[in-house]
């Protein structure tokens, strides 16, 4: 295919000079070598030899990387439904501006958003996790942000890091609103309860943004409906169980993808219901 690349013509390309574009002065053509302290440290070819400057990050306008052409091939693969392939070629480009990350455009941090989903999906999970994690700080747009930190929260709780997972999930609730764009947080403080028998509580949890949500779309809710209903099945709480899901039929909401609450997705038949066999 057009778009695809060798390793070795990712690697030429990913190691041609970068270009350090300053506020008020004259471009220069090296390689970032670090931040240390706040200062961006440069090398750039002086005189025969290279010389290392140092500038506040304050004083940068942007950082240009080589590797426009493996941005383009991997969109190509990632539009054309070929994650697995892109994947690859999106990590490279990470690894080139991992440490950069700050000094990146919006459009760059969502790209490696997007790397980190798919990481966490069909590659290295940890890494995916790891690339979520270096991205939070860096990111200043809300929406993104708030994109990366619910990745983040599902990663802990998918990964064996669950000692992290509770209090990540309750400082999660603590800087979300209820009725906000995502139900993650209440989600996955839910489920640990209904991990341990704890229905009640795992209820409770899951309807508050159930009876806060609006006509807006919610990121999770259906999860936290299905978690509800479920929790009202194992409580034998027909009443409530019946009401959750005539609202979830009523607002058009499908049962999520999630493989052990699939067991709840249809009523149990109710034996005092059904008509009794002929002889």
């Amino acid at each position: 295919m057009a778009w695809a690349m060798s390793p070795e013509e990712i690697t030429a390309t990913l190691d041609r000079p970068q270009g350090l574009v300053l506020k008020n002065r004259a471009p220069l053509s090296g390689k970032a070598m670090g931040i240390i302290d706040g200062k961006l440290i440069f090398r750039s070819q002086r005189g025969g030899g290279t010389l290392d400057y140092r500038y506040a990050l304050g004083e940068i306008e942007r950082l240009q990387f080589p590797g426009n052409e493996v941005a383009f091939a991997s969109n190509e693969l990632l539009g054309a439904g070929q994650d697995e392939e892109a994947l690859p070629l999106m990590r490279a480009l990470y690894e080139q501006r991992k440490d950069y990350l700050a000094l990146l455009t919006i459009g760059e941090q969502a790209y490696f958003a997007r790397y980190a989903e798919l990481e966490f999906k069909l590659g290295d999970p940890y890494a995916g996790l790891g690339a979520g994690l270096s991205l939070l700080p860096a990111i200043q747009d809300p929406q993104l942000k708030r994109t990366v930190d619910d990745l983040v929260l599902l990663g802990y709780y998918r990964l064996p890091l669950k000692q992290n997972t509770r209090q990540l999930a309750n400082d999660w609730i603590a800087n979300h609103e209820p009725y906000g764009p995502s139900a993650l947080g209440y989600y996955v403080l839910g489920r640990m309860e209904f991990d341990q028998d704890n229905y009640e509580s795992a209820l409770w949890r899951t309807l508050e943004p159930v009876a806060l949500s609006s006509q807006f779309p919610m990121d999770y809710l259906d999860y936290c409906y299905a978690l509800a209903i479920a929790a009202c099945v194992e409580l034998e709480n027909e009443t409530e169980e019946q009401s959750l899901r005539q609202e979830m039929a009523q607002r058009g909401i499908a049962w999520p993808n999630i493989d052990d609450l699939a067991a709840y997705q249809e009523p149990a038949a109710n034996p005092l219901k059904t008509e009794p066999t002929k002889p």
